[in-house]
C-alpha cells in the first residue's frame, strides 16, 4: 500500500522544497491566503516543516490539531485528488475542502471541527467516482481480473481505484494498438482495403492516407480517453441505438478480392491442407438459414475444391489456413454474438464450386438481438472497446496471401 501512497503523492515540486528555506512566519503569511484543499496540497508531500507551519498557524492549528489528524486526512485526500485530477475535475466542489479558514467569519471551535465531516465527503465522493455499472465493469474487467466488492475502508478504495486505472490503462493501450495496426494495413494493402461502411467497390480510395492518419489520430486521442461511463440510453430515449457493423473492424477487403482469394483456391488446392479447408467449408452449415438468411448446405454437398494441386510456400500455406479458419464468422469474443463475415446468395451453395454470384463482405444493418448481454453490446462502447486481436491477424493473413497469390498467379488469379 505504501508504493500506491507514493505514487498518487508523486515528486516533491519545487515550491514545497523551497518552502522550508522560509522563516515560520512567512509561512503563516503564506497559509493566511490559502484555501483548505491548497494547503492539504502542501501537507500531502509530508515534509516535517510544512506539517509544522500548519499546526502552529493560528486558524489552521484549529483545524488541525496534531499530527494524527493531518495523517487521518491526507491518505483520503491524495486519493480525492488523484480521481478528481484523473477525471479533470477541480477540487473546488467539494465546500469544506474549498474554504479558507484562515479568513475572518470563522471563528470559534466548533468552525474548525471539521475533520470527520472532511473525510465524510471525501469518501462519498471517492465512491462516486468508484461505483460503475455492470456493463462498465465488465469492459474494463476485459483487461484484468474483477476487483473487490465496494465498501469504504480506505484500502479498498484505494485498490479499486488502482485496478481501475490499471485496467483502463491497458484497454487504451491495446485499443491504440489495433487503430495503429488499421493504419499499418492500410498504409501497406492501400488498393486492397476500405472501411466497412464505405459502399463503393471500384477502389483504391483517393485519400488512403488521410484515412491511416486519421486512425493515428484516434490511436492518440484512446491512448488520453479516460472515460469511466459509457450510458446506454441517449437522454431523451429508453434505448441506444445500433450501429451498422460496428463488430467489424476498422477495415474490410473489397469484395473482388474475395472472390479473387476463392477462385485461386479452387484452380490451384493447396497440398497438405485439404482437409482443414473441407472442414472449414463444412463447418458453414451451422445455422445458415437462421445466421445469414441463406439455405444452408444441401445434402451430399461436400464443399471439395477441383484442380490441380499446388504446394504453396510454407509461410503463405499458413495465412491460407489462417485466412481459412477465420472466413465465415467474425471472432466477435463470444459465441453469443454470431456474425457471418461473408453473405452467400440464397439461391447458391457456400462451396468453392458455385459462386458465380459473387459472395461479399457481409454488413448487418439489423440492431443486436435484445437477449444479447450488455458486455457484447458493442454500440455504447464502440469508441473505445478493443476486437478480438484474431480479427487483425486474419485480415492480416487474408492480405498477404492474396498479395502472394496475385504476384504468383496474375491479378486474376
Amino acid at each position: 500500500m505504501e508504493a500506491k501512497i507514493r505514487a498518487l503523492q508523486g515528486p516533491t515540486p519545487a515550491f514545497v522544497i523551497k518552502l522550508q528555506r522560509l522563516p515560520l512566519e512567512i509561512v503563516h503569511q503564506i497559509l493566511d491566503c490559502l484555501p483548505l484543499f491548497k494547503v492539504l496540497n502542501l501537507l500531502a508531500h509530508k515534509t516535517p516543516y510544512a506539517e509544522k507551519c500548519v499546526l502552529t498557524h493560528r486558524y489552521l492549528g484549529l483545524v488541525f490539531k496534531s499530527p494524527p489528524d493531518i495523517a487521518s486526512v491526507i491518505d483520503y485526500f491524495l486519493l480525492f485528488r488523484d480521481i478528481r485530477i484523473f477525471h479533470r475535475q477541480t477540487l473546488k466542489d467539494n465546500y469544506l475542502i474549498a474554504l479558507n479558514y484562515s479568513m475572518s467569519g470563522y471563528e470559534g471551535p466548533s468552525n474548525y471541527d471539521i475533520i470527520e465531516p472532511l473525510i465524510d465527503e471525501m469518501i462519498s465522493d471517492i465512491r462516486g467516482h468508484l461505483r460503475l455499472e455492470l456493463p462498465d465493469i465488465d469492459l474494463i474487467r476485459s483487461s484484468t481480473d474483477f476487483p473487490a466488492p465496494l465498501d469504504s475502508s480506505f484500502n479498498n478504495l484505494l485498490n479499486r481505484w488502482f485496478w481501475i486505472t490499471d485496467a483502463k490503462e491497458k484497454m487504451n493501450i491495446t485499443k491504440a494498438n489495433q487503430w495503429n495496426k488499421a493504419a499499418d494495413l492500410l498504409e501497406a494493402y492501400p488498393a486492397m482495403l476500405k472501411k466497412p461502411l464505405d459502399p463503393s467497390q471500384d477502389g483504391p480510395r483517393p485519400n488512403t492516407a488521410h484515412i491511416a492518419n486519421r486512425f493515428r489520430g484516434n490511436a492518440k486521442r484512446c491512448l488520453r480517453d479516460r472515460k469511466l461511463v459509457h450510458p446506454r440510453h441517449r437522454p431523451q430515449a429508453r434505448w441506444f441505438p445500433c450501429v451498422a457493423g460496428v463488430d467489424l473492424i476498422e477495415l474490410v477487403p473489397y469484395d473482388r478480392y474475395l472472390w479473387v482469394f476463392l477462385d485461386t483456391l479452387k484452380k490451384h488446392p493447396p497440398v497438405g491442407i485439404m482437409d482443414d479447408l473441407s472442414a472449414s467449408l463444412q463447418s458453414i452449415s451451422l445455422s445458415l438459414t437462421e445466421v445469414m438468411g441463406t439455405n444452408p448446405m444441401p445434402e451430399g454437398a461436400t464443399g471439395q475444391m477441383h484442380g490441380e494441386n499446388y504446394r504453396y510456400p510454407p509461410d503463405t500455406a499458413d495465412n491460407i489456413r489462417i485466412a481459412m479458419d477465420g472466413l465465415f464468422y467474425v471472432y466477435t469474443g463470444s459465441t453469443l454474438l454470431i456474425v457471418p463475415r461473408i453473405h452467400w446468395p440464397a439461391a447458391m451453395e457456400p462451396d468453392f464450386d458455385n459462386y458465380v454470384q459473387n459472395p461479399r463482405f457481409f454488413i448487418d444493418p439489423k440492431p443486436h438481438p435484445a437477449t444479447l448481454p450488455a458486455e457484447f453490446h458493442r454500440c455504447p462502447v464502440r469508441e473505445c472497446k478493443p476486437h478480438d486481436d484474431r480479427e487483425y491477424k486474419w485480415l492480416e493473413a487474408f492480405l498477404k496471401a492474396l498479395s502472394w497469390m496475385q504476384k504468383e498467379f496474375g491479378s486474376s488469379a
